[in-house]
Parts: C-alpha cells; structure tokens; sequence
C-alpha cells in the first residue's frame, strides 16, 4: 500500500513529526510505503477568487506546491494528515492543501482513499480535539475515503509525547492498515 503524509506542522522534528514518525515506521514494518510531505516547504496558493476564476476557466492551477501534493495523493491507497492543534482545528498549512483538493475533487474522491488523521495539543483535554475530529470526519464523507483511525497525543505541555502512548497506538494503526 502507498501512503501520503501530509506533514502540517511548521515544526519539521517536534512532536507532529514524531507522532507521523511512529505511524510510519508501523506502516513500512508492514510492507507499506510512506512519502513524508512536509507542506511547510511548499508554496501553496490559497484558494482566492482569483484562482477559482481560473479554475473556472480550465486552467491547471496545481503549479505550485500542491504538484508535488497530487502527484503522491493520486498514487495513494491511503493518507495521513498530520498537525498540532491550533485553535481547536488544522494548522493554515495543511488547510491550505485541503482547500487546494477542490481542483481535483472528482480525482480524490475516486481514489477511495484510507484517511488517517494524527494530531497533537499542548492541552489534556479530549473535547478540545472534537472540532478537528468532526472536520476530519467530513472531508472524509465528503471525498469518500474511508476513516481508518484517528491519534492524539495530549497534555504535552505537562509530559513528554512518550508518555502519552500515542507513539506506541500510531506505530499500531500504521502496522494495521
């Protein structure tokens, strides 16, 4: 199985990396393969008036980062969206990507892809990752992919993400898909 991970975090080796890292390496010690995104690095133009004009217009608008985004997404049998939380939601970086799958919706619907979402809070409370979850949940209707699992590491602001088993249930769920 292909994976494609979408990494949203601006910090490429905090505690989202490490998270999407233990899902990994679950998923390549079951025969899986993984491509990292880290959309950080990408330049990835909002979804503007302007864009969807030209959308509209049939140009291709996918010449910037998100080229590099469909060209792992349409190859996936699966894919990892992977962020901190911030303000009970996804980081602007992988929103931006998310977005950006308007161009090629009937593409990524047709996939039936597996969805994984792996997020992370400085905060212990499980409610606080609700709203993000009720959004995963619907980008997952809505393009038909089927929800494969969710991972949370919370309270990170008081412990360590090692103590938190988050690790031990990402490295799982990537084993199990």
């Amino acid at each position: 199985m292909k994976i494609c991970l979408l990494m949203g975090s601006p910090h490429l080796e905090g505690t989202t990396a490490a998270l999407a890292e233990a899902f990994s390496e679950g998923a390549r010690a079951a025969g899986h393969e993984v491509e990292r995104i880290d959309v950080e690095t990408l330049t990835i133009e909002p979804c503007t008036n302007a864009l969807l004009e030209r959308l509209t217009k049939g140009e291709d608008v996918d010449t910037d980062g998100m080229a590099k985004v469909f060209t792992s997404l349409l190859k996936a049998d699966a894919v990892v969206l992977a962020t901190p939380l911030y303000y009970y939601g996804m980081t602007a970086q992988l929103k931006a990507v998310v977005d950006r799958f308007v161009s090629r919706n009937d593409e990524v619907a047709a996939k039936g892809l597996k969805a994984v979402l792996l997020a992370v809070a400085a905060g212990p409370a499980p409610e606080a990752m609700e709203p993000l979850s009720a959004q995963f949940r619907a980008i997952c209707g809505y393009l038909k992919w089927t929800n494969a699992g969710q991972v949370f590491g919370l309270g990170l602001a008081m412990r360590p993400l090692e103590e938190t088993g988050a690790l031990d249930e990402a490295r799982k769920l990537g084993a199990s898909l």
